[in-house]
């Protein structure tokens, strides 16, 4: 697990098929990134989870309000992962927390 400001230098590609998406795996981690600078990442990872922040709320619970989870990975898309360490945004988070598989 590695906890990363924004931007990560990170570069994934889907696994799986569209109509069966297994989640990601790192091909590239930028030369000088996030990522590489706390050396914890590296090409051919699998993401096995990443936080995100949801809001919960609405008519019936009062204001939304922010909740950050770690949410699994393995059945996500590309564009879903994406969206999820997109939502780590301030105030509610500083950084983005990944779940790595190395792989074997």
């Amino acid at each position: 697990e590695v906890s990363l400001e924004r931007p990560l230098g990170i570069v994934f590609e889907e696994l799986g098929t569209p109509s069966k998406p297994a989640g990601v795996t790192v091909i590239e981690v930028q030369e000088g990134s996030n990522a590489a600078k706390a050396g914890r990442v590296e090409v051919g990872d699998v993401l096995v989870g990443v936080s995100a922040v949801r809001f919960i709320g609405g008519a019936y619970l009062g204001k939304p309000r922010p909740e950050r989870d770690i949410f699994p990975a393995s059945a996500m898309d590309f564009d879903t992962v994406v969206d999820a360490i997109s939502s780590n945004d301030p105030p509610e988070c500083q950084d983005v927390v990944l779940r790595l598989r190395r792989a074997a």
